[in-house]
């Protein structure tokens, strides 16, 4: 008779399992969207203030007297960014050095169209050896002339963040899943230890014991109405 508690036990704990396994994809599932969210946002708030920062340097630089290498000086030592490029009307196009090492076309054609419409731009860029480049380009207007500028933002550290994030998930779910079974299981043997007494009872009961009742716990609950009965 000891098998057949065990495998109810068994069964439980099993079922247990499976539905925290369930709540745990949701959540988790949910967590993950949640963060991939609030990476993107982060992205793109750094990228945004990466950019208003290299247009208060352009409006505070162009509105004195510099040339074209003073400019691209206070960019390398003021701007705090290590994407950029700058188009001033009648100036050579200033660049630095990694927008220059990577000489990607889609790059070049974010400048163009921000040159053209004069129009705020935000796109992503695939750079080889560098990962997503999150863009935002924009035009500015000094003294007359408009100004257009692109800058980039790396987004490898936030994906490596994703990646670190998942691969924590990877581990805690299924020690999460073991740790719920033995719980489930543990919890099933607390919960059925009246049946194995109600059968073990039973079991003692002969025609020369007929008069032989089965334990009341006194608990008034359905293990005590089987007994009862």
């Amino acid at each position: 008779m000891s098998g057949a508690p065990r495998r109810v036990r068994l069964r439980l704990a099993a079922w247990s399992t499976v539905v925290f396994a369930a709540v745990l994809v949701a959540v988790g599932v949910a967590v993950v969207a949640a963060f991939a969210r609030a990476l993107d946002a982060q992205a793109m708030r750094q990228a945004d203030a990466s950019a208003q920062r290299v247009e208060r340097l352009l409006v505070d630089e162009l509105g004195g007297d510099v040339d074209a290498a003073e400019l691209a000086e206070e960019l390398r030592e003021e701007a705090d960014v290590a994407w950029y490029a700058v188009q001033v009307p009648g100036w050579p196009r200033i660049e630095s050095a990694e927008w220059q090492r990577a000489d990607v076309a889609a790059l070049r054609a974010e400048m163009d169209a921000v040159v053209a419409s004069r129009a705020t731009r935000r796109n992503t860029v695939d750079v080889e050896h560098v990962g997503p480049l999150r863009v935002v380009a924009n035009s500015v207007a000094v003294g007359g002339a408009d100004i257009a500028f692109a800058i980039g933002f790396e987004e490898r550290p936030l994906r490596d963040s994703m990646t670190s994030f998942l691969a924590i998930l990877a581990i805690v779910g299924p020690l999460a899943l073991i740790v719920a079974f033995a719980g489930g299981y543990w919890l099933a043997g607390r919960l059925l230890a009246p049946v194995r007494v109600l059968a073990d009872a039973a079991e003692d009961i002969t025609i020369e014991r007929i008069r032989t009742r089965l334990p009341v716990r006194g608990e008034s609950d359905e293990f005590d109405r089987v007994a009862v009965a």
